[in-house]
């Protein structure tokens, strides 16, 4: 469904209202970054030294260049058809990027050495300290700082030499000299197409490497099918590892026929105590350690061909090591860890069993356990040897059929790797003639003339103040401006009329900000002549704005609610220094003056402020009414305002919210809503006190004070959230301190409209006297 043109229209107006208000919030952002950045700007241009350019022009004929070289990868007209402008831009990308060509211009101005004109040193030829370049550095100086190079607008056939210098001769000469450079480079490079002898060389390379690839795919599958790195090689490291193995084995039987021999003489010095005791204790080590050990000693023979294979390592922990010899030393670690475990185990079931026929305290039982221990640990140590050697063994004979089949792979192998030096020799070849042609090819290009030579500069190219001053200000402007909304949306206060309208209750008035005798000097032409402070418009200025919009605000509260007239009213605010209090007495004071009985009730025992307002005593208050029997005296609180009775908070109490929770409290409202016309009651913050929310449930209407420029919107949602919890008739929204544009429609209280008067002689004054 389309949007009526009224709501659009109202969005557009409201948008606009937001964007003005943003830029009029964040003006001083704006104006600071603008400054600065005007500031900086002046002192840099100020310090920058200034820069000359001269410029050169040469025409190259693309026509005259026999064959088309390939597209280079700068290409600033990609929908150019015709060879001779892709030539031309080839042309333009080598000039830009070519070393040799700067290489050859530094030759020229090292031959120079100094400026025509008058003699100075070149500054080129040295850096900022003045320490010589040598001829590659003057070269990338050349390409990286003070030469660019363009094609000349409407006329792809011209290029734009241009040379930047703090000095107007050496800018002068630097354009000269690489025109005259890149004329002669060009004619002596221009050559016969070589065109065809690359596509067939090509070819040729395309060729052979697909051969190539395939011989060598072939190699590494018979490699690894073989098990086999490198020909030469596998030989040596068979017969190295057999000769270590058989070594190793040599010494393994040696350590296990020393260990039958510990075993028997173990055996024979407990027999010699007890004649069972060897039998009790003769059976081999469990089958667990057994199958423990046999995977160890795999381990170990595994790790015996990798060390020799790579002596460094076993030598070196520290060395990277391949995933597969990882691998294996982190199973052996933990292969070690369970034998040691089962290891515990089985020695101490041998020592029960083989102590239990020793009698008790007997002189041998200390070395009859010892012995024991012994025993069982030599018989683990016998059963890891026997396991080792026979996965030593197993490995070995593994290794002796390898190198028994050595010869045929040899051969096989032998041939596949003639057959790849063969290919490959080939292809280097034709390799290298093909780069050499492409680098011919690629050197190949038109002729080049000078067109025009360059001018000595007059005047400095850079820095132009006005044009930098021109663009600091756009920029400055730009990004003042985004500081601005950036503020305004980071900023999560509420600042309009419009903004509290999001929060769906109604808005029943609009308070302007005002500093105190500022509207009474507006409207009354002077300072406020009593003692009451001045926050009570409608006593001081009850013709002015100020008061108007109290007097707006108790209308629109009178007709809140259409079914019945709200007579008791809590006003509160979700946080403190929102002005609650001032719109308290106010709206007090204006429905007094309305003819009606009002009674203003300071509810607000943590800190009230309506006895300093109306300069009265703060007790005889609330807090004194609610410890009276019966009921109340409300003469006592008498104003000499006409229909205001102002009922203070009354002295200190240690616990108010349990006080105005209370039934008493309850019926005390019910007797004033019976007594007077109107009960207005000042609350805490609905935020930092639960006073607000109790009465707001015992009462007519409620009002939300919500200082604008100053509350969070978080807070006023969740101070409605907080009066929604409780069920409180919350009639509306009052929004405190509006300035000028406040209200989003694009105007405000900035336009003077009021009544000003002045008392005639010896007349009375509505202003509350000061209290004695």
């Amino acid at each position: 469904m389309p949007t009526p043109l009224s709501e659009s229209s109202t969005r557009e107006t409201a948008e606009f209202a937001a964007f003005v208000r943003a830029i009029s919030r964040g003006r001083w952002v704006i104006v600071a970054t603008l400054v600065v950045g005007l500031a900086l700007t002046a002192a840099l241009t100020a310090v920058q030294s200034p820069e000359y350019e001269a410029s050169s022009v040469v025409l190259v004929d693309a026509s005259d260049i026999k064959s088309e070289t390939p597209s280079s990868s700068y290409d600033p007209v990609e929908r150019t058809s015709t060879p001779e402008d892709r030539r031309f831009y080839n042309q333009l990308e080598i000039l830009r990027k070519s070393l040799p060509i700067a290489e050859r211009v530094a030759d020229s101005l090292l031959a120079i050495g100094r400026a025509p004109e008058d003699g100075s040193a070149l500054p080129v030829l040295s850096d900022e300290s003045g320490v010589v370049r040598t001829r590659q550095q003057v070269a990338v100086a050349l390409l990286d700082a003070r030469m660019t190079f363009t094609a000349v607008e409407n006329r792809p056939s011209l290029i734009q030499i241009k040379a930047v210098s703090r000095d107007a001769a050496e800018a002068t000469l630097l354009a000269n000299v690489y025109a005259e450079t890149f004329r002669t480079w060009a004619r002596e490079t221009s050559r016969a197409s070589v065109t065809a002898t690359r596509e067939f060389l090509e070819r040729q390379v395309a060729s052979r490497a697909e051969t190539l690839d395939r011989i060598e795919e072939d190699m590494e599958r018979f490699m690894e099918e073989e098990r086999i790195v490198v020909l030469e090689k596998e030989a040596d490291f068979l017969v190295d590892l057999i000769a270590a193995l058989d070594s190793r084995l040599e010494d393994l039987r040696i350590d296990r026929e020393a260990n039958a021999a510990e075993i028997d003489a173990i055996e024979g010095q407990l027999s010699a105590v007890s004649s069972d005791m060897a039998a009790r204790i003769a059976e081999s080590p469990e089958r667990q350690i057994r199958a423990v050990q046999d995977r160890m000693a795999d381990i170990e023979a595994r790790l015996a061909e990798y060390y020799v294979r790579y002596p460094a390592l076993a030598s070196d922990p520290d060395a990277d090591r391949p995933d597969e010899l990882a691998r294996l030393e982190r199973s052996l670690v933990s292969a070690r860890s369970d034998l040691s475990a089962l290891a515990k185990r089985y020695v101490d079931r041998v020592m029960a069993a083989g102590i239990a026929s020793v009698e008790p305290g007997s002189a041998d039982l200390e070395s009859v356990t010892n012995r024991t221990r012994e025993l069982a640990d030599k018989r683990i140590q016998g059963s890891a040897m026997q396991a080792r050697l026979e996965a030593m063994q197993a490995r070995l004979d593994v290794y002796r059929r390898r190198l028994d089949r050595m010869p045929a792979n040899m051969i096989r192998l032998g041939q596949l790797q003639r057959q790849r030096q063969s290919v490959e020799h080939t292809f280097l070849g034709l390799a290298d003639q093909l780069q050499q042609v492409r680098v011919s090819e690629q050197s190949t290009l038109g002729y080049v003339s000078i067109v025009r030579r360059a001018l000595k500069p007059a005047r400095p190219a850079r820095p132009n103040p006005a044009m930098n001053l021109a663009l600091a200000f756009v920029a400055s402007l730009l990004l003042g401006t985004g500081f601005a909304f950036a503020r305004q949306a980071l900023d999560r206060r509420v600042h309009s009329i419009h903004a509290l309208r999001a929060f769906g209750r109604p808005i029943l008035g609009t308070i302007p900000e005002f500093r105190d005798g500022a509207w009474l000097a507006k409207t009354n032409g002077s300072a406020p002549r009593t003692e009451t402070p001045a926050k009570v418009l409608s006593l001081h200025a009850p013709m002015g704005p100020g008061a108007e919009a109290f007097r707006a605000l108790r209308t629109n509260l009178q007709f809140a609610s259409p079914d019945r007239r709200a007579r008791t009213v809590v006003v509160t605010s979700a946080l403190a220094s929102e002005g609650k209090s001032t719109v308290v007495a106010n709206l007090a004071v204006a429905m007094a003056m309305g003819g009606n009985r009002v009674l203003l009730v300071d509810a607000d025992l943590r800190s009230p402020s309506q006895h300093d307002l109306f300069q009265t005593p703060r007790s005889p208050g609330l807090a004194d009414l609610l410890f009276d029997e019966g009921p109340a005296d409300w003469s006592r609180f008498r104003t000499p305002a006409e229909n205001l009775w102002i009922v203070p908070a009354g002295r200190s109490v240690p616990a108010p919210a349990e006080i105005i929770g209370s039934e008493r409290m309850r019926s005390l409202v019910d007797e004033m809503s019976r007594s007077f016309d109107y009960v207005v009651i000042d609350t805490p913050p609905v935020l930092l006190a639960t006073e607000s929310a109790v009465l707001c449930t015992r009462v007519d209407a409620s009002l939300l004070v919500v200082a604008l420029n100053r509350t969070p919107t978080a807070a006023v949602s969740d101070a409605l959230e907080a009066l929604s919890n409780v069920q409180a008739a919350v009639s509306g929204i009052v929004a405190n301190r509006a300035t000028a544009g406040s209200s989003g429609s694009g105007y405000g209280y900035g336009y003077g409209y009021g009544y000003g008067y002045e008392e005639a002689p010896g007349s009375r004054s509505r202003n509350l006297p000061s209290s004695t």
